[in-house]
């Protein structure tokens, strides 16, 4: 076995290693949202927002965070 060939092994498992490290994540199955189960969960209903004046010109809303699910199958996500 010559230096040449010792490299050649050498070089080749590294891109394999390369390889296996940086695309296999990339191509790894997750879950798809095609294959969830279309209206399933009840939609949110939001308040009525009231006037905070009088004559009802002006409202004043906040911006909270909230966690909230989007699907029974999904986990809970933070909103604004």
């Amino acid at each position: 076995m010559n230096l040449q060939s010792v490299f050649e092994k050498i070089r080749n498992k590294d891109i394999k290693l390369l390889l296996s490290a940086t695309i296999t994540p990339l191509f790894t199955p997750t879950l798809s949202f095609a294959k969830l189960e279309k209206f399933v969960d009840p939609l949110p209903i939001p308040h009525v927002a009231r006037p905070t004046t009088y004559g009802g010109s002006h409202y004043q809303i906040t911006m909270e965070e909230t966690a909230q699910k989007l699907h029974r199958n999904l986990l809970r996500l933070m909103f604004y």
